[in-house]
């Protein structure tokens, strides 16, 4: 995928599927969806920005969280 807005396109639909997963009741799914669009939205920011690799470590948390909280999904 090329183009000026393809990141945008990529956390539009991530921010959908979180909707969607908290509109059916499943929160950690929507937690873990919301977690990784706020992540996409971080590291496009940053990288726009140029911003320094500590704030890239600042976002290392989110995806594990978000990976936490779909395997909670299965446990719950």
């Amino acid at each position: 995928m090329t183009g000026k807005n393809t990141n945008y396109l990529i956390v539009a639909v991530v921010f959908i599927m979180a909707v969607y997963a908290f509109y059916t009741k499943y929160y950690f799914n929507a937690s873990g969806w919301f977690l990784l669009g706020l992540t996409l939205i971080l590291i496009t920011y940053f990288s726009k920005i140029s911003a320094d690799k500590k704030y890239y470590i600042m976002t290392l948390p989110l995806p594990i969280l978000a990976l936490i909280c779909f395997a909670l999904e299965f446990i719950y």
